[in-house]
C-alpha cells in the first residue's frame, strides 16, 4: 500500500502525542524512585536473600509499571536487568534500561537505542501500514538485534550501523547515549539493488517468531549473537562491507522518488482507462 511521506510522519507524530506514560524522563524517574525508595536490605544477608529482596522490592514494582526484565543469577554479582521503550514526539522511541548489581547495590540507567520520528515514519511508509502497531515486528527485531550488533560495531570500529530486519534494515550512527536509528530502507525482492544488499546477504533468513518471543528480545538477541559469531569466523564484517567504516549521511530518498513516479504512472493509467 502506498503511503504518502507526510501521512506517515503525521501518523508517527499522532501515536507519540500526549502519551505521558511513554515520556522517557518520567520512566527514568520511576526507576530512580523505585531504587532509591526500596526498603533497607537485611544486614549481613547472603546472596540468595539479597536476590529475593531485589525481586520483591525492585523487579516486582518495576514490572507493575510496565517494565520487562529478570535477574541474572549466574553472574559473579547477580544482576537485575529491566527495560522499557518510551518515547515522545521530539525523540521518537527510546529504549531505557536499568542494570542493578545486587550485591554491590549499585545501579545504572542506560539509553542504548533511540529510533527517531523520521525512522518510524519511513518504516510505516515502506512496510505499508498506517498504524504503529503494524511495525511491531521490525521495531522488536531492531531492539533484539541491537545489543549484539553494538558489541561487534565497537570491536570493528563502525562509524555507522545497519540493523537487518525482515525485508529491510534500519540505518543510523552513534549519539551521546547510544545508537540512534535515523532511517529505514525497504529491501523487498522486487525492488532495485541497494548498496546495503552485500550486508543483508551476510545474514540468513530471519525466523518468524511468535508475538511472545518477539517481545522477549533475548530470543532474537541470542539468534543474532549466533549469526555474528558464524559470519565473523573468517573475516570482519567491516572488511566485507566497507561503508560501515564511513560516517552516516542522510541522502536523497531514491525509493520515495521511485514510489512517487510509480504512483503517478498508475494514476495516469487509471485516468486513461476511465476516459476510454
Amino acid at each position: 500500500m502506498y503511503i504518502d511521506e507526510r501521512v506517515a510522519h503525521g501518523r508517527a507524530d499522532l501515536y507519540l502525542r500526549d502519551r505521558p506514560e511513554l515520556e522517557p524522563d518520567s520512566l527514568e524517574r520511576i526507576i530512580r524512585d523505585v531504587c532509591d525508595g526500596a526498603p533497607a536490605r537485611p544486614a549481613r544477608a547472603d546472596k540468595f536473600t539479597l536476590c529475593l529482596h531485589a525481586e520483591n522490592h525492585l523487579l516486582a514494582p518495576l514490572k507493575a509499571h510496565g517494565f520487562f526484565g529478570h535477574i541474572e543469577y549466574s553472574a559473579p554479582d547477580p544482576l537485575l536487568w529491566m527495560s522499557i521503550v518510551g518515547g515522545n514526539q521530539r525523540i521518537g522511541f527510546r529504549w531505557i534500561q536499568l542494570l542493578h548489581a545486587i550485591e554491590a547495590n549499585k545501579f545504572w540507567i542506560l539509553k542504548p537505542l533511540t529510533i527517531t520520528p523520521h525512522a518510524i515514519a519511513r518504516c510505516l511508509q515502506r512496510v505499508g501500514t498506517m498504524d504503529v502497531p503494524g511495525i511491531l515486528e521490525p521495531i522488536s527485531l531492531a531492539l533484539g538485534f541491537a545489543i549484539p550488533l553494538m558489541s561487534v560495531s565497537h570491536q570493528e570500529k563502525w562509524r555507522q550501523f545497519a540493523v537487518p530486519v525482515r525485508e529491510g534494515l534500519f540505518l543510523g550512527d552513534s549519539g551521546p547515549d547510544g545508537w540512534v536509528i535515523r532511517t529505514y530502507i525497504s529491501r523487498k525482492p522486487y525492488e532495485h539493488e541497494s548498496g546495503w544488499d552485500k550486508y543483508l546477504n551476510l545474514f540468513p533468513e530471519i525466523p518468524r517468531w511468535s508475538p511472545s518471543d518477539l517481545r522477549n528480545i533475548s530470543v532474537s538477541g541470542r539468534w543474532m549473537t549466533e549469526q555474528l559469531m558464524a559470519i565473523r569466523k573468517e573475516r570482519l564484517i567491516v572488511d566485507r562491507v566497507s561503508r560501515l567504516a564511513k560516517q552516516y549521511e542522510r541522502r536523497e530518498d531514491k525509493q520515495g522518488e521511485q514510489w512517487r513516479k510509480a504512483k503517478s504512472q498508475r494514476d495516469r493509467d487509471r485516468r486513461r482507462q476511465s476516459d476510454a
